[in-house]
């Protein structure tokens, strides 16, 4: 079998007939999964601005042979000059911030789900502002003031 995906997944059974109806099964069968790849976070996918590095690994529950390399996409788009051997990918910058998903090289069409990876400033401050309404029954009319 080759070009495996999740659908594959199942019990499949050895059968074949001979020339005098006889014939074998190969019950109970083998067990077939298929797992999807997937991007892992070593901490918060949300950095702070100057903090050490957020390290990204393309993983699978089954072992892939041959020594694979990985392809890392960020928003869509391949990060060219992080394509490694291993299965990690390191992000160090505010920059860096963004949709990354993974593949196995070669099978680029069999990406993971994306992960997000965002970065705050490191001394921010929210500010909300509310705009506070309040109604007012006089008689059968309804007025509102605004502060």
């Amino acid at each position: 079998m080759k070009n495996l995906t999740k659908k594959d997944s199942g019990r499949y059974q050895l059968r074949f007939l001979t020339n005098d109806g006889e014939g074998f099964s190969g019950k109970p069968g083998v067990i077939l999964s298929v797992t999807d790849l997937q991007v892992r976070a070593s901490r918060s996918a949300v950095a702070s601005e100057g903090q050490t590095t957020v390290t990204l690994s393309c993983i699978t529950s089954c072992t892939l042979s041959n020594n694979p390399t990985y392809m890392w996409y960020r928003n869509g788009q391949p990060v060219t000059d992080k394509l490694t051997k291993h299965n990690k990918l390191y992000l160090i910058s505010s920059e860096d911030a963004g949709n990354y998903s993974c593949a196995v090289t070669g099978r680029e069409d069999l990406r993971c789900p994306e992960l997000t990876v965002t970065c705050e400033p490191q001394n921010s401050v929210i500010i909300l502002m509310y705009r506070v309404v309040i109604a007012q029954v006089q008689s059968s009319a309804l007025t509102e003031s605004s502060f």
